[in-house]
């Protein structure tokens, strides 16, 4: 579990282990937010809940550090022209 905090929120992230019934998990987690809500500053709302599904989001990310000062243009070229279609060419790699 992790949480990180800024003026006026907080997001808290709960991890489980492998074979852990998350449906259950997001129940038991529901169930305790429902208790801590009664101990919030008034006037807050309402803790969200959201499940996340890793299966539904990019396993990699790529972010780029290049020398000079490219424009946002070039910088897009670049990854839709030269990036793209070779990150498209490693096996099990699709296009989101």
């Amino acid at each position: 579990m992790s949480a990180t905090s800024s003026q006026g929120s907080s997001s808290v992230m709960i991890s489980f282990v492998v074979g852990y019934n998350i449906q259950q998990g997001v129940e038991d987690v529901r169930g305790r937010m429902d208790s801590v809500q009664r101990s919030l500053p008034k006037g807050s709302n309402a803790p969200v809940i959201n499940r996340f599904d890793p299966s539904s989001s990019p396993f990699m990310s790529v972010a780029l550090n290049v020398s000079g000062n490219p424009s946002t243009v070039e910088l897009q070229q670049l990854i839709e022209q030269v990036i793209e279609p070779r990150m498209q060419q490693v096996p099990g790699v699709s296009l989101s």
